[in-house]
């Protein structure tokens, strides 16, 4: 007997910010799944969202209650780093929807162990970890499947983000270079390296700027964000014994190989779609493909919680000077 057609996966998006547009446009474009309802606090956005809009996840709540609208399928919750763990567990309490969270989760490893003692939180939950599946970084993963390097003995990624120029509400949203760029760096090395410890972590006062240094079986990784920038620019760069390196350009999706420091692959982008867009549209294919991809796991971000707060107890990082 032929598979049922359920139809569309139907979403609720709580958050509408500058992330939250990125979902909301990225899940626009798709067939096999729709936002049926959003909620933010911001009257503007809500404008913005062209379906039911809440100011919050109470209003959402109560309405499902009341039978006023049909409980969707996912909630994708978008919202501030501060918010999501507390969303999602009332998202698992309230509701039978599926949750996917923003990374990270939470940067506390005994709140996560908490969360997956429910029971059905690592059946449901997943959490976004976009920057894994830039375009560039999947060419990267397959190049060195197909050549048999393995993995790397060196990788210096470098996140570079102009937040310190933003108007105070904006920058509000924001925890610190480790907080918000570091899941990214580490997830992107995920699919480069088994397992990672930190090593050593050196932070300006306002967690403008941090510098980690992470170890791994095959080597060494140092992993820098820097909000004191005039522009965005992330980079990734890993090495090998005998001149193997991988030149990876986020920023633009692009990447190099060389081999004996010799030029063998080379990857462009077709500048379709911007970076973010690129990001989540394949987080989402993956998602819908196999939710149970590693990458969007519980397990996952229990992790990347624990190298977060591993940091923090963490050696400073030697003759680190801040200019």
């Amino acid at each position: 007997m032929p598979a049922v057609d359920t139809g569309p996966l139907t979403v609720g998006l709580l958050g509408l910010g500058v992330i939250g547009q990125v979902h909301l446009h990225t899940l626009a474009a798709r067939q096999d799944a729709t936002v049926v309802l959003t909620a933010d606090p911001s009257p503007t956005a809500r404008e913005t969202a062209g379906v039911p809009a809440y100011d919050g996840l109470d209003a959402v709540l109560a309405d499902l209650r009341s039978g006023r609208v049909e409980e969707p399928d996912l909630f994708v919750v978008a919202t501030p780093t501060s918010t999501h763990l507390d969303l999602v567990e009332r998202l698992l309490d309230h509701t039978g929807a599926d949750v996917l969270s923003e990374k990270p989760l939470t940067e506390d490893p005994v709140a996560l162990d908490a969360l997956e003692a429910r029971g059905d939180a690592a059946a449901r939950v997943r959490v976004v970890n976009h920057f894994a599946f830039s375009p560039e970084v999947g060419w990267g993963v397959g190049l060195v499947a197909a050549r048999g390097w393995g993995e790397p003995a060196v990788v210096v990624s470098t996140f570079n983000d102009p937040y310190v120029s933003m108007a105070p509400t904006r920058r509000a949203s924001y925890v610190s270079t480790w907080v918000d760029s570091g899941p990214n760096q580490l997830g992107l090395l995920a699919r480069f390296v088994t397992g990672c410890e930190v090593r050593a972590h050196g932070a300006a006062p306002d967690g403008s700027r941090s510098v980690t240094e992470v170890g791994f079986a095959t080597g060494t990784g140092i992993l820098s964000a820097n909000w004191h920038t005039g522009d965005s620019s992330k980079q990734t760069s890993l090495r090998w014994d005998g001149g193997r390196e991988v030149l990876l350009d986020h920023t633009a999706m692009t990447g190099l190989a060389l081999d004996g420091g010799t030029p063998v692959e080379h990857v462009g982008h077709d500048g379709t779609v911007d970076r973010k867009t690129a990001h989540y549209s394949a987080m989402y294919d993956t998602y819908l493909r196999d939710r149970d991809d590693p990458l969007l796991s519980l397990a996952h971000a229990r992790s990347t919680a624990a190298l977060l707060r591993q940091a923090v107890g963490a050696p400073a990082v030697a003759s680190l000077v801040w200019r």
